[in-house]
């Protein structure tokens, strides 16, 4: 491959019957490669879809020609990100989900912030509603139950605490220094947590993270995951990470706050306040599933999870 050909960004997607959210996401990203000044690579790892993935990718693929199609059909986000992780060419690695749709100067955007802050070994940036979300009674619900990875710092670069993994981009050489995704974490694992272990791991080798301001992308909302009972589900795969990263911390963290959240669960519910309610009844549902978990295990359950590097 001659220097004129070399791929400069790697865009790595994860998806899992995501079928109704493909289309948009692909649209979306043929426009930001239109305006991106160098070669890019758009990689989807199917990972065990039984919808219509592998079709909707197919029918892209003669669109956009820098679309690679990986199929990883053991369960699970992470590993079907090392998966993708092992494909990828480019230097400077972009992570978005399958559930969202890319601003249109987006890649340049990534692009440029490296440029001009080459301090900056990661990054993430605004995580949107669609604008065309306007439902009162869903957006009641977004904000009530919170379940999104929304998330807006303002209009200034500055040193980010966290990413998120559905705007995150990384640079080729970190993950040479801490490894690759936990393949116990994340969405068809455990449930959660894949992109925090991976921030947390960064944090602790010294990795400065930057916040970009104009790497914007729009987050889909489906209104199946705003209920209660997809709430509690959602707290329970939070609990389950939570345990699965660091058992004895965990349940002795749960131990200490369940019993200060149910008198909040309590008082909330004495003033009728239903938006605090909720949020303070997933954290009892959270904790309450971290015991649990430790009362199945018995006295002695899995030590902390050791990461490896690839």
């Amino acid at each position: 491959m001659t220097p004129d050909d070399a791929v400069e960004l790697s865009v790595l997607v994860a998806t899992h019957n995501r079928a109704r959210f493909l289309a948009a996401l692909f649209e979306s990203l043929q426009a930001a490669l239109t305006a991106l000044p160098v070669r890019a690579e758009i990689i989807v790892v199917d990972n065990a879809s039984t919808d219509d993935t592998e079709a909707i990718i197919k029918t892209w693929q003669r669109q956009l020609p820098g679309l690679l199609h990986l199929v990883e059909p053991q369960a699970g986000k992470a590993r079907a990100l090392n998966r993708g992780l092992h494909a990828a060419r480019a230097p400077l690695l972009v992570f978005v989900d399958d559930d969202v749709t890319v601003a249109p100067d987006y890649l340049s955007d990534v692009l440029r912030f490296f440029v001009e802050h080459p301090h900056y070994d990661a990054g993430g940036g605004r995580v949107r509603l669609p604008p065309d979300v306007t439902d009162p009674e869903l957006l009641a619900r977004v904000v009530t139950y919170r379940s999104l990875p929304l998330y807006d710092g303002g209009n200034v670069v500055r040193d980010a605490k966290g990413l998120a993994g559905c705007n995150m981009i990384v640079r080729r050489r970190v993950f040479d220094t801490i490894g690759t995704f936990d393949e116990r974490l994340g969405p068809g694992a455990s449930g959660a947590h894949d992109d925090a272990d991976l921030v947390a791991r960064m944090q602790a080798a010294g990795i400065r993270m930057g916040y970009m301001p104009q790497a914007i992308v729009y987050h889909a909302v489906d209104p199946a995951r705003f209920t209660k009972q997809a709430f509690r589900e959602f707290q329970r795969r939070m609990a389950r990470s939570m345990y699965t990263l660091n058992p004895p911390g965990a349940w002795r963290k749960s131990a200490k706050r369940l019993p200060g959240i149910l008198l909040g669960l309590a008082w909330w519910s004495l003033w009728r306040n239903p938006k605090r309610r909720a949020r303070v009844w997933g954290r009892a549902v959270l904790h309450g599933e971290v015991l649990r978990l430790r009362w199945r295990d018995g006295w002695t359950p899995p030590a902390p999870i050791v990461t490896w590097r690839a």
